[in-house]
């Protein structure tokens, strides 16, 4: 498991340089574990449609994604703490009440799209940017550190080795 992290922050379209991490980064098997699969399958197509060079590992990328959310969404484990809610935020008290996003300046992923686009914004202060990237990258490694102490303690719930592969015919998407 690893954290890898990329943020255009380059003028123009940084699509290219996103590809070309993501298949730097990504190795050619095992899991890919996300949190809100249609998402990331979405950019994925995109990615796949914009640089068809790289068309065999998006395929193979999309085919591989596993939804930890999809766990919660479908109603497989419930926690009062949750209120009706599969968000990640609502999810992770009932796992770790300790780890939070209050001490984060994003704190979730609407508030991070706005934050991008001001980070990338010419009319964005010099200053401003580096601070900005700074925050984007702490809240995406918050949300990566969420879905391992999930990961975690689901696994031992079920009586499971954290580390055990992830048996790719349950999966659902």
């Amino acid at each position: 498991m690893a954290h890898e992290e990329f943020l255009g922050t380059e003028e123009g379209d940084t699509r290219r340089l996103l590809a070309e991490r993501l298949v730097q980064d990504t190795g050619p098997e095992g899991p890919i574990v996300v949190y809100n699969a249609t998402f990331e399958k979405g950019i994925l197509e995109d990615l796949q449609e914009a640089f068809p060079q790289w068309e065999d590992q998006f395929q193979n990328y999309t085919h591989r994604l596993w939804d930890q959310g999809k766990i919660f969404q479908d109603g497989h484990h419930v926690h009062p703490s949750q209120k009706g809610s599969w968000s990640l935020k609502t999810v992770l008290p009932a796992f770790d009440p300790d780890l939070k996003y209050g001490d984060l300046d994003v704190q979730e992923g609407m508030e991070a799209v706005v934050q991008y686009s001001r980070m990338i914004s010419p009319e964005t202060s010099d200053s401003e940017p580096k601070e900005i990237e700074e925050d984007l990258l702490a809240y995406c490694e918050r949300d990566t550190w969420a879905m391992v102490v999930i990961h975690r303690e689901l696994s031992g719930l079920v009586g499971r080795e954290p580390t055990a592969p992830i048996a790719q015919n349950h999966r659902r998407m």
